[in-house]
């Protein structure tokens, strides 16, 4: 009987859901980029949004959280994380390609937009985990994340890691502001920060029809044989 019970067994693991995977944009790192987690604290509120290439995820997936690097910061002797302050980051389908976001943020959301995190982010981070994960079908579009800052303390440092190359799977358009403090401005362009996101399977695996009939087999099997030694 032992041999029906591995089959079976077997048969169950190769039908289990997919383990979660990262999934990394981003280019060269070209620098430290401010905006909008290090120096958005001037003009709040302040909007950031940034498109991420849905074709670089595998297939519908839940991202539960992001993730940013620092590695030109350290380099350059700063700590280099998100600055603690108030934020609210919601996750939406755009329909516009990389390097094409417009300056109107709202027009640039097609759909599917859903609040990931809203709240407090305390000082040393790099992580956001969602409140809520939320659910990415690349056949909808491209993603877009949508930064809003509603505060944030001032600190020693500017920025994150960025990529400036046009073809990363990145692109941004951001409120910005001229020195000394003017009115701000709404700039589109290639850059984006690095951005790391953790995923997971937007279902459980569906098992393959091969694999419920031989589960069926097996089970049916063990219990023809257990109904034997009873007898």
């Amino acid at each position: 009987m032992r041999p029906f019970v591995s089959l079976a067994a077997a048969a169950l693991l190769a039908a289990s859901p997919a383990l979660a995977q990262d999934v990394s944009f981003g280019g060269t790192v070209a620098g430290t980029n401010a905006f909008p987690f290090t120096n958005y604290g001037f003009f709040a509120a302040n909007r950031y949004q940034q498109l991420y290439v849905g074709s670089q995820f595998s297939g519908p997936v839940f991202i539960d959280a992001i993730r940013f690097a620092n590695s030109a910061s350290v380099a350059g002797g700063g700590p280099g994380s998100i600055a603690p302050g108030s934020y609210l980051v919601r996750f939406a389908v755009t329909d516009r390609a990389e390097n094409g976001l417009g300056t109107n943020f709202d027009a640039n959301i097609a759909g599917y937009s859903a609040t990931f995190f809203s709240g407090t982010i305390g000082s040393g981070l790099l992580r956001i985990a969602g409140a809520t994960s939320y659910l990415f079908d690349p056949s909808r579009g491209n993603l877009l994340m949508d930064v809003t800052v509603l505060s944030q303390s001032p600190v020693g440092f500017l920025g994150l890691d960025f990529s400036r190359d046009a073809a990363d799977g990145t692109s941004r358009v951001f409120n910005t502001f001229p020195l000394p403090f003017s009115p701000s401005v709404v700039t589109s362009d290639a850059l984006g920060l690095n951005t790391t996101f953790e995923t997971r399977p937007d279902i459980v695996a569906t098992p393959e029809p091969a694999s419920l009939a031989l589960v069926a087999g097996g089970l049916g099997l063990v219990v023809v044989f257990a109904r034997r030694r009873r007898s």
